[in-house]
């Protein structure tokens, strides 16, 4: 099953900016029941934004799982 995530950026350098994700693009980590991305200002983050200053080098993870 492809899931798909899509995330705008609402302020800043990059602000307006769509960002998307998917399974099948092989983006975030993907297990039989569970997706994660990662966000923060390293490149090896799924979700990189490193010219926000506000956001740490490994800030969040979404956590995507079946019902």
């Amino acid at each position: 099953m492809d899931r798909k995530l899509n995330l705008m950026i609402m302020s800043g350098v990059e602000d307006g900016k769509l960002l998307e994700y998917s399974t099948a693009n092989s983006d975030g980590e993907s297990l039989a029941d569970k997706w994660t991305l990662t966000i923060g200002r390293r490149d090896e983050n799924d979700v990189c934004l490193s010219n926000d200053t506000y956001v740490s080098r490994q800030h969040a993870r979404l956590h995507v799982s079946a019902q």
